[in-house]
């Protein structure tokens, strides 16, 4: 039974004494038992990028005691150096379309210990698409509901406007907009989607121009005798 002295040492002697029978002589063996320390691997924390990166930099990394290293992945993607201790890892077609990876490194013993393991996930968070839709045109005096406005992967949606008509609720992807008196004068506006992207994604911005037409009027002129 080892104490923590020996392992500390690296190795411990053992030897046996024989007495021998009789007149003939006592003899001694001795063996060394050499104390291999178990292999640590410790990777970071689960992490996340956008599915617009095309690489991602593996760091935080700790092993210890190890012969060789190896990284693998669940997902399609491969390794700068998959022997490296934070090699890069680059993200395949699967892993850009699914919503997470596991990565995980394995090292193997200088001796007879077991090899260790530890991974982390990396969450692969699709990017904004999102469109204002095209430039419309209403008559004075209507509100316009932005029916072709569209987002998808987004956290949140503020419209502004360049004039100083109001939204309904500027937080819908299709908001209904009410021009001012000074929008139907200036005979346009420019309205901007402001859309927020989740993860580490970035936001995007888009942006419409609606024509606003004064209303057609007409006079016959007086009625005549």
């Amino acid at each position: 039974y080892p104490s923590a002295s020996d392992y500390i040492d690296g190795s411990v002697n053992l030897t046996i004494f024989a007495s021998a029978n009789g007149s003939c002589n006592d003899v001694q063996d001795q063996i060394t038992i050499t104390f291999v320390p178990n292999v640590f691997v410790v990777v970071g924390e689960d992490d996340e990028i956008c599915n617009s990166e095309t690489s991602y930099q593996i760091s935080d990394v700790s092993a210890e005691n190890y012969n060789s290293l190896d990284w693998t992945t669940n997902g399609d993607g491969t390794f700068s150096n998959p022997n490296a201790l934070e090699p890069v890892y680059y993200p395949g077609t699967n892993d850009l379309i699914g919503t997470e990876v596991t990565l995980t490194l394995t090292g193997t013993s200088t001796g007879l210990c077991d090899p260790a393991s530890d991974s982390f996930i990396l969450t692969i968070t699709p990017q904004i698409i999102a469109s204002a839709g095209p430039n419309d045109t209403i008559c004075a005096g209507n509100s316009y509901q932005i029916f072709g406005a569209g987002a998808q992967n987004y956290s949140s949606v503020i419209w502004n406007t360049s004039g100083s008509g109001f939204f309904e609720d500027a937080t819908l992807v299709n908001p209904v907009y009410y021009p001012s008196n000074c929008d139907i004068l200036d005979g346009q506006v420019l309205l901007t989607m402001n859309v927020t992207g989740n993860g580490s994604c970035d936001n995007l911005i888009d942006a419409m121009v609606l024509k606003i037409i004064e209303q057609a009027t007409v006079n016959a002129g007086d009625n005549q005798e």
